[in-house]
């Protein structure tokens, strides 16, 4: 296939040895990561010679992909319709850490149980879909994000400048921290073992079934907070406020666990079940 004159290649690796670490740092390029029937990891992603090349390295169970600068204006435009993008297929047993960076570009990984996983995505939708990982850290500054039938053994992190954040049957063993600037936090089945911490500048907080062993803390500039969280009102010492918008909660000093709701501009509407 020619493009602006130059061919099209698909390239394809299978790694030699164990993998114990995935790097990955790219730009306009959709990274789909998920397991398959492999012996080993394999990477597939198409280069443009002259405007559009990869670095492909793997040392010591180390895999490195990392995109060369690119030196085609077109290109820059024209790179994030190919659909083909950069796919890396993992072994079923894979118990590695994923490491993902991307300027610009939609990541998705499902399927997998790395030991860890971190992505930073400047420009991008993030997905990970059944997953059964230790840490996992999302960071993005323009994207949703959207968190899925995930298990993790230790906590989970993500933080979002503009573009709704979802946790959907998520499972954690410590801690869950949720930040936004700018879009809606959605929380649906969400059961963390210690403590959940949930920040909005600019948009609401909704959950349902939210469940936790330690203290919950959910902030917002611009929005409502409302939702269902399993246990009962007295479980929790409730400080709650909001400037302008109804409040449901009375605050009490009762319970073992914290619960700390505050608004500016947004109503506080929050119910407890067992």
């Amino acid at each position: 296939m020619d493009f602006f004159n130059s061919k099209l290649i698909r390239r394809e690796y299978e790694c030699h040895g164990k993998i114990g670490l995935i790097s990955i740092m790219a730009s306009s390029d959709k990274i789909i990561v998920g397991s398959g029937d492999v012996g080993n990891v394999m990477v597939s992603y198409t280069e443009c010679p002259g405007k559009h090349e990869y670095v492909l390295t793997e040392q010591d169970g180390t895999l490195t992909l990392e995109r060369k600068p690119i030196t085609s204006f077109l290109w820059a435009i024209w790179q994030p319709f190919i659909d083909n993008g950069i796919r890396v297929t993992v072994p079923g047993g894979f118990n590695g850490v994923l490491g993902i960076k991307s300027s610009s570009g939609r990541i998705s990984v499902s399927g997998t149980d790395p030991e860890r996983v971190n992505i930073e995505c400047s420009s991008g939708a993030v997905a990970v879909e059944n997953v059964n990982t230790g840490r996992l850290s999302i960071t993005t500054s323009s994207g949703a994000v959207k968190v899925t039938d995930v298990q993790s053994g230790s906590d989970i992190s993500v933080g979002c400048s503009s573009g709704m954040i979802a946790l959907i049957n998520t499972t954690v063993a410590k801690d869950v921290s949720v930040g936004n600037h700018s879009g809606l936090i959605r929380m649906l089945n969400v059961s963390a073992g210690g403590s959940l911490i949930a920040g909005n500048r600019s948009g609401g907080i909704h959950f349902d079934s939210l469940k936790t062993g330690g203290n919950i803390d959910l902030s917002t500039n611009s929005g409502a907070i409302r939702g269902t969280i399993i246990g009962r009102e007295s479980d929790y010492s409730i400080i709650s406020h909001t400037t302008s918008g109804h409040n449901g909660l009375i605050n009490s000093r009762t319970g073992e666990k914290q619960l700390n709701a505050s608004a500016t501009s947004g109503a506080i509407r929050i119910s407890f079940w067992e």
